[in-house]
Formats: structure tokens, sequence, C-alpha cells
């Protein structure tokens, strides 16, 4: 059986408490998408993102082949995710759909401050995850982050910054735990399946290590739990976007190591 409740439930009887972990779920698949069409249709969005990147950069290249590396990466990322954004937003709209309603664009069922503590469980994850990580493989993780140092530490920063502090957690969870996690909720995966397996897409699509891409995974299971509790994608769109702009941050600033 799903763990979702009706539209009208949630509307009628609110999670008295802010605590995300504790009440009913307050997340509704509303999508006309079946779990083949929207893992199908999810595939294509990525893939046109990412010919479209392809096509940017054979030009790029093409007219002005002094360009340097690091700005044809972020001119070429900011591209796929616009493209990705843009064709999310039009599959959601697709037989008869909602975008608001299939993304979860609703406000988050437990209120405002939902924000804060889902927030607040995102650092508290990963520092015992990068603590774990350190005592495992200390070098796997400055690895991982050292083509973002790059982009964080060239003229083109501020750029870098828009990529990765909005551009990243619009595309990405507009994409995962939006499109194709609303589609998988309605099948016999229900929505923790769906969180699984929506996690798993976002974890192998970053080029990380081993066990960066394992960190990847459990962020994704915390952000589907935040999506299921609080009915809405605002607030994981919102913790992703200020993790990923603080470390951008740390970066800029050569605070880490």
């Amino acid at each position: 059986m799903q763990d979702t409740v009706d539209a009208a439930e949630v509307v009628a009887s609110p999670p008295r408490r802010f605590w995300i972990l504790r009440g009913p779920a307050a997340y509704f698949p509303e999508t006309p998408w079946g779990a083949w069409g929207g893992s199908w249709a999810s595939l294509g969005i990525f893939l046109g993102a990412v010919l479209s990147v392809a096509f940017v950069v054979l030009i790029a290249f093409g007219l002005h082949k002094s360009l340097e590396d690091v700005l044809v990466n972020i001119v070429g990322t900011l591209i796929q995710q616009v493209t990705m954004i843009a064709l999310t937003l039009y599959a959601a709209t697709r037989f008869g759909g909602s975008a608001s309603a299939v993304l979860a664009l609703r406000s988050p069922a437990q209120g405002l401050k939902s924000y804060p503590v889902a927030f607040g469980m995102l650092i508290i994850l990963t520092l015992f995850m990068n603590a774990v990580v350190h005592q495992l493989d200390p070098n796997s993780f400055n690895a991982d982050v050292q083509v973002y140092k790059e982009m964080m530490r060239s003229p083109w920063w501020w750029l870098a910054l828009i990529v990765v502090g909005i551009g990243a957690p619009l595309s990405e969870e507009l994409l995962c735990r939006g499109f194709l996690f609303s589609a998988l909720a309605r099948s016999r995966l229900g929505t923790w399946g769906a969180a699984a397996v929506t996690s798993l897409a976002f974890a192998v699509v970053h080029p990380y290590s081993l066990t960066g891409v394992i960190q990847v995974f459990m962020i994704g299971m915390l952000f589907a739990v935040v999506l299921i509790r609080t009915g809405s994608l605002r607030v994981t769109m919102v913790c992703h976007a200020l993790y990923n702009t603080l470390m951008a941050s740390l970066m800029i600033a050569d605070l880490m190591p």
C-alpha cells in the first residue's frame, strides 16, 4: 500500500507538529504519467540536456579554440540545467497535467518551520558522512570536488555560483524528485520505492568516487523523506540550494582544503 494521503485530507487535517518525521505523510502523487512512461520521459529529458551540452561545447571549441576549459565547463553545465528545467516543466504539463501539482510545488504541510528543520537534518547527515568517509578514504572527497574548486576559483566564479547554487538544485530536484518521483510513486513501488529508485538515479549521474556516490544516495534518501513528509518539493530545492551555496562559498573563500 502506498504511503500517501488524499489531498483533501491533508488540507482538512494538517500535521500539528512541525517535526517532519512525525505525523502522516503529506505527499500524494498528482501526475498523468505512469511509471514506465515517466521513466522513459525522464531518461529522454536527461539525454536531451546532455546533447545540448555536447552541441554547445562543439560550437565553443569550433569558434573559439582559445576558450579555457573551465569556462566551457561552466557554460555547458548551465545550458544543460536550463534545458533540463525547460523539458521537465514541459513534460509535467503534458496529458493535462499541472506543473505545480505534478512536481509537488505546493507549500509544505507543516509550514515554514519545515525549512530550517530539513536543512538542519541535512547538515547533521553530511557532517556524519564526511567524518566516516574521512576515516575510510580521506582523499576521495577532495578528488570529487576538485572540478568545482577549479570553477569557484576561476575568474568566472560568479557564474559558477549560479550553476552550483541555483541551476543544479532546480534542475535535479524538478526532474528527479519532482517529475520522476511522482510517476514512480503511482506504481506498485509506492512512495518509498520511488524514494530508493530516484535516490539511486540521483547518485549515479554524479561522477564521483564510490564513497561520493554513496553519500549522494544518502542525501537523496533524506530529500525523499522530506518530500514525503512535507508534501513539498520547495523544501528539498531550498535545502539543496543552501547546501550547494554554502559549499561553493567555502571554495570561493579558499576555506576548503
